[in-house]
């Protein structure tokens, strides 16, 4: 191989090109080993969240997450599918206790909050009460909105123990607007884009109970 040939082979722009393709090929290595890790991580942030919003107590020591319900943004089998408000399919948690259903825990997205879509869990008790409620991903600005993760701020717990029984329509807004609810200190569009759709579940809740918990 001639000294000619050599010099087109290493370019600077063949030698771009090779750096660039060892390091596609590093990251892709890199991103195969630590995929099942990060499935991992996810998968136990999610029981996490599932167990903070039904706890077992002393009533109820064994209860079982079942992720039984595939809920997709067309979905014809639930009335009002829309109202969860899913951009693609999710998955519902019957939570049952003894062989008996006792709630659910549904998906949804608030899509009118500050800076885009909040991905939320929402666990209510086959009465129809909440019983919690917690951001699985979000884009708010940190040290304002942000404060819809309980990590954070307790904010969120304040949804607990409500439904559409002991809390009327006008009630489901920001306490500056003349609801039940807290506001954070310079901000309104996030609380008010959860509170509504947390609103907006219990509704589907309320519409398909019969057949969220397979009665």
């Amino acid at each position: 191989m001639n000294d000619s040939l050599l010099r087109s082979l290493f370019t600077p722009t063949s030698s771009l090109l090779l750096i660039a393709l060892l390091v596609a090929l590093l990251l892709g290595a890199v991103f195969e080993l630590s995929a099942p890790h990060i499935a991992r991580q996810q998968e136990a942030a999610l029981r996490a969240n599932l167990m903070e919003i039904f706890p077992a107590d002393e009533t109820d020591p064994m209860l079982y997450f079942e992720p039984s319900i595939t809920l997709s943004p067309e979905n014809s089998n639930f009335v009002n599918i829309e109202l969860l408000a899913l951009r693609e399919n999710k998955v519902a948690y019957r939570i049952t206790a003894d062989g008996s259903a006792i709630g659910i825990i549904l998906p949804a997205v608030a899509r009118e909050a500050y800076n885009g879509d909040i991905d939320l869990l929402v666990g209510i008790a086959a009465d129809g009460a909440i019983s919690g409620v917690r951001v699985l991903q979000h884009r708010e600005t940190p040290g304002l909105g942000d404060k819809i993760e309980l990590r954070i701020s307790d904010w969120i717990l304040g949804f607990d123990g409500h439904s559409l029984n002991n809390t009327a329509p006008p009630d489901w807004t920001v306490q500056k607007a003349g609801g039940e609810f807290d506001q954070f200190s310079g901000a309104t569009i996030t609380p008010r884009a959860l509170i509504q759709k947390v609103r907006d579940v219990l509704m589907f809740y309320q519409q398909n109970k019969d057949e969220l918990l397979n009665l």
